[in-house]
């Protein structure tokens, strides 16, 4: 197969995936995410595209969904270091990341992990002005959607910093 045809079949692929995720049909999405992030990557883990790591996320996103925190924290976590390796350390798109990565560590139990992460997401994206990180997540299609998700990172915070006010 030849580098255009393995990206098409990965984008579809990872499109299947996104659907069945969307009806809840979870083991055939992740079944479907790694036949796509099988072809993005051509069977090379070392191979870091903006494709995979979106594959790696959906992946994760599916992992929550069935309960499987530190499954879902490490796909979260590998899509960051693809993420890490082609852009610098406050693109943007880092903070859906991170704020995965608090979503399981925070369930998990691990608060200050979760704080920590959480107060990442929120200085990349507090950090950078709407026309910047739009352009450096384009998975957040509107201004009005990354208001919401600046502000739900900012209260899933402030949720976590009262909870550890209240046990002192």
């Amino acid at each position: 197969e030849k580098a255009e045809e393995r990206e098409a079949l990965s984008n579809a692929y990872n499109n299947l995936g996104i659907a069945l995720k969307n009806v809840g049909r979870l083991e055939s999405a992740i079944e479907a995410l790694n036949h796509a992030y099988m072809k993005a990557t051509n069977g090379d883990d070392k191979v870091a595209t903006a494709q995979s790591a979106q594959i790696l996320q959906n992946v994760a996103q599916c992992l929550v969904q069935q309960g499987k925190m530190d499954d879902a924290r490490m796909m979260y976590s590998r899509a960051l270091e693809i993420g890490q390796r082609l852009y610098r350390s406050d693109h943007a798109s880092h903070a859906l990341n991170y704020m995965g990565i608090a979503r399981c560590l925070k369930r998990e139990g691990k608060i200050p992990e979760a704080m920590k992460s959480y107060a990442t997401a929120c200085q990349i994206l507090d950090g950078k002005d709407i026309e910047e990180c739009l352009a450096e997540i384009p998975e957040v299609p509107s201004k009005e959607r990354l208001e919401q998700v600046r502000q739900q990172c900012r209260q899933e915070l402030a949720q976590l910093v009262m909870f550890m006010e209240e046990l002192k």
